[in-house]
């Protein structure tokens, strides 16, 4: 199979390659060893006597030209071999090395002088962002400049000189900024942003852009220029379905059909990624395919020669692909098709593995870091899966109602020609079989689950949760995506007819067909969002568990395919078919068993395994806080923030369904200020499982008892089955567990009692201590001065420290000079302090002051806005102490 292949061998040979170079080891000594094997293994094939390529004593390969012939095919592959390894190692290698660059010359909020050329623009809400390539940067004036790569410019001026000239793609600009790196992954299961960028060799943003300058036009070359009038054309089109639809469909025939994602409405959006169609927001194979096809297909029908034909259509879907931003995926298809054309040409067969490998082979070979990007991932895996994985399961099936329909000949040997099943059609062909509807339908089934097979794992480690019902989505609503994407272009093209004062009819019919087809393609979604179990949580599988996924489902599929094949010339009774073909399904039942139980059994299991732990989430300027209790009981304290939009599905959410926690036991709110409740909020609108929600006494009677924040979250509460419950002074939670009923967590409500209702919800936040063995946590809200006096006057704590138990101080309010006095600090006398804050943020947290009074007490002081999330996990009797994201 890969000997017939050669591109399949380079695409492998150039992976290992990029996967060595990416592996925490030592290159360096990995490349002299790979050296070392390779130079005597070609000696031993040249040199070594007693050699088949050896003649007369001497080597062959100097002997004659035939015997060279005979020594690179005896070598070549070898050499192939390590050819592509060496250039996967050495280029990944070359662009690891310059990001350790990047990152040891380039720090947060460093002036930069730079020079670049305009790659793409982006309209935002405040001016446009822009993507430099070819960037040159140098700290000061005097200073060497020195190449960077390709960067983000987020804010730049819609006009960039004193001309009030409009920046346009190819040209060259020289403007001063702040340098900015991407952020990376705050929580677990958050979006890494720095590794995405890296992925696509992007190496940071430019914030605060002043004094752009133009130094060179990109019209003067004639691929700026031709990228300058697809550009033109693409905001022509999503212009004309601007005006003609709806914001929600204009937005998603945009995405869909241009590759406009900026336009797309963030529910639409998220609707689409839910219900696990983002595949259709991308331009895709699907995309490509389609429009080539009917592109392809419209020139035939014009009586063009197929090469004159071939040429236009490639030309056109290169240049669709240079319109839509030449994402990874689109490249990957791009290629693949124009191989599909090639073969077309040449009478040759074409082969979706090599045409794949070559995909792979060029766009690894500029940038082996596309490997991370979960675009190129998903796109390469869903094409391997339909090749490897869902075709094969498809043949079985059809050779089975093959042999099904044999087995029914020699029943209906007696019959005349004309009263067969086959035979009863307007064709009258001879009994050859054809496929009735219910086995094309199982059929198109059988390939979607193969396909969703291959990709599952991948789908679960970049999102940690899957879409049940996707396979009947894509079943749905695939077949009408080329009509939508005809029928958008037609119809956008049309309407820039319109505007010229012809085509209007047509123009708005073909958009209407394409606005009624996106609103099923919305109605859909959402319907599939609101059946039973529509989104399961997997958790973010190890890499281990996707091996082995893997290699019991190739096992399956090709480990056992020869059992039971009948020789030539043999044939079975009756009672041996279908004997054999109950077997079968059973067999096929245990092997998708077999295959599913592992990641089943470990994601079931997942909410259970996790040990006793205290973690702070980084959301800003705000608060979350995550505790479980190590026997499966799950726990949160507030969750939100200011500075951050939609806190609950960016960084809430994804850190529970990374760690595949399904429910969250007890919620404790502390105060229904914004900053401690957006997120919690949005988790409720999404349905996330919450069995108790917590609140002090007091907040329903705060501002005299008007306090719309607790209404709206108690009715949130009430339509998800949430029960709400109001704790008062003395309150507590005890959880036990082991065999001797060991208390395992004890939560105790400190205050505030009913008897001391201040006005405002900060006053009246509820204060918690948290006690586990070997830990002791104390966590008061936004509560100030008086609060804490309040507490030291009643002795409302946790106890004397114990001896061996690590004592955690949450700063109240956000490490506020108006809280966290002296005296309390000096009560509770804690071995860490936690405070969560926003960088740079508008009310000063933390206070000079209140840092002061700390470092008094000689404690380890951490903050999310410098450490990210930090985690105290208990190992055996001990808790160690991690800052997962530095």
């Amino acid at each position: 199979m890969l000997r017939a292949r050669p591109l399949v061998i380079m695409a492998l040979s150039l992976l290992a390659g990029i996967f060595i170079a990416r592996a925490p080891c030592a290159r360096q000594e990995v490349l002299i060893l790979l050296i070392a094997l390779i130079l005597p293994a070609v000696a031993a094939v040249l040199f070594i006597p007693g050699c088949p390529l050896i003649e007369g004593g001497r080597p062959a390969v100097l002997s004659s030209f035939i015997n060279i012939r005979k020594a690179v095919r005896r070598i070549g592959p070898g050499l192939m071999v390590s050819a592509f390894f060496l250039i996967g190692f050495t280029r990944c290698q070359a662009l690891l090395d310059h990001q350790l660059r990047v990152a040891q010359k380039l720090t947060e909020g460093q002036q930069i002088i730079a020079e670049g050329r305009i790659y793409a623009l982006e309209p935002r809400e405040k001016g446009i962002r822009a993507l430099l390539g070819q960037v040159k940067i140098s700290a000061r004036d005097h200073e060497k400049e020195w190449e960077l790569g390709k960067i983000y410019v987020d804010d730049l001026a819609e006009t960039i000189d004193q001309r009030g000239t409009r920046p346009q793609l190819g040209d060259r600009i020289r403007l001063s900024a702040l340098y900015s790196p991407g952020q990376a992954a705050p929580n677990e299961g958050g979006f890494d942003e720095r590794a995405y960028e890296y992925s696509r060799q992007i190496y940071g943003h430019f914030k605060k852009a002043s004094h752009p300058v133009v130094l060179a036009e990109g019209a003067g070359h004639p691929y700026w220029h031709l990228r300058q009038l697809l550009e033109s054309l693409r905001s022509g089109l999503a212009g004309v379905f601007d005006r003609n639809l709806p914001a929600e469909e204009a937005g998603l025939l945009s995405a869909m059909a241009l590759g406009a994602r900026s336009s797309l409405d963030a529910e639409v959006r998220d609707l689409f990624t839910r219900s696990g169609l983002s595949h259709i927001l991308a331009i895709s194979g699907l995309h490509v395919f389609l429009m080539a096809s009917l592109l392809l297909g419209l020139l035939r029908s014009l009586r063009l020669n197929l090469p004159l034909a071939a040429l236009i259509s490639g030309m056109g879907i290169i240049f669709y692909g240079m319109m839509t931003g030449n994402a990874v995926s689109t490249q990957r298809a791009v290629w693949m098709y124009l191989l599909v054309l090639l073969g077309k040409c040449l009478g040759e067969a074409y082969d979706s593995l090599s045409a794949l490998a070559l995909a792979a082979l060029v766009i690894l070979i500029p940038n082996p870091m596309a490997i991370g990007d979960p675009g190129f991932q998903l796109s390469f895996a869903a094409i391997l899966g339909m090749q490897l994985v869902a075709r094969p399961m498809q043949e079985r099936y059809r050779s089975d109602c093959k042999e099904k329909f044999k087995a029914r000949q020699h029943q209906l040997f007696r019959m005349s020609q004309r009263q067969l099943p086959w035979n009863r059609g307007r064709d009258r062909v001879s009994g050859s079989y054809q496929p009735n509807l219910t086995q094309r339908i199982l059929g198109q089934i059988i390939l979607a689950l193969g396909i969703q097979l291959a990709v599952l794992p991948l789908l679960a480690f970049c999102y940690s949760e899957i879409a049940v019902y996707v396979i009947f989505l894509n079943l749905l609503l695939l077949p009408f995506l080329g009509l939508v994407l005809a029928s958008g272009l037609l119809g956008g093209f049309l309407g820039l007819a319109a505007e010229l004062g012809f085509l209007k009819a047509p123009a708005d019919l073909c958009l209407g067909v394409s606005h009624c087809l996106l609103y099923f393609f919305e109605w859909s979604s959402d319907l599939s969002l609101r059946l039973p179990g529509a989104r399961m949580i997997t958790g973010k599988p190890p890499i281990w568990l996707i091996l082995v996924y893997y290699g019991s489902l190739f096992y399956l599929l090709y480990g056992r395919e020869r059992r039971g094949a009948v020789h030539p010339g043999q044939r079975r009774a009756k009672g041996q078919i279908k004997k054999r073909r109950i077997q079968g399904r059973i067999s096929a039942g245990v092997a998708l068993a077999l295959l599913l139980s592992p990641p089943i059994l470990w994601s079931a299991s997942l909410p259970y395994l996790a040990g006793a732990e205290f973690t702070m989430l980084d959301v800003g300027q705000g608060d979350g806080l995550y505790f479980c209790d190590g026997r499966g009981g799950h726990y949160m304290i507030d969750g939100g923030s200011t500075s951050l939009d939609q806190l609950g599905k960016r960084r809430i959410l994804p850190f529970l369904k990374a760690r595949g926690i399904r429910q969250i036991r007890y919620w404790f709110v502390s105060h229904t200020d914004l900053d401690h409740i957006s997120g919690l909020e949005e988790a409720l609108k999404e349905g996330y499982s919450i069995q108790n929600l917590v609140f002090s006494a007091n907040m329903p009677y705060v501002d005299e008892g008007r306090n719309p924040a607790y209404e709206r979250l108690t009715a949130l509460a009430k339509r998800n089955g949430c029960r709400v419950l109001l704790w008062d002074q003395g309150d507590q939670l005890c959880i036990e567990g082991g065999g001797e009923k060991k208390e395992i967590l004890l939560v105790r409500c400190l205050g505030p009692g009913r008897d001391h209702l201040a006005r405002g919800a900060n006053e009246n936040s509820l204060i918690l201590s948290i006690t586990m063995p070997g830990l002791s946590a104390f966590c008061a809200g936004d509560i100030g001065t008086q609060q804490e006096e309040t507490l030291l006057r009643k002795g409302m704590f946790f106890g004397d420290k114990r001896e061996g138990n690590l004592s955690l101080y949450k700063a109240s309010h956000h490490g506020s000079k108006g809280a966290n006095s002296r005296e309390i600090l000096q009560r509770l006398r804690p071995d860490l302090i936690w405070i969560s804050a926003g960088i740079r943020n508008r009310y000063g947290h933390p206070g000079k002051e209140t840092l002061e009074r700390m470092k008094e007490i000689g404690c380890p002081i951490d903050r999310t806005m410098y450490q990210g999330q930090m985690t105290l996990r208990r190992k055996g009797s001990d808790w160690k102490y991690q800052v997962r994201f530095p």
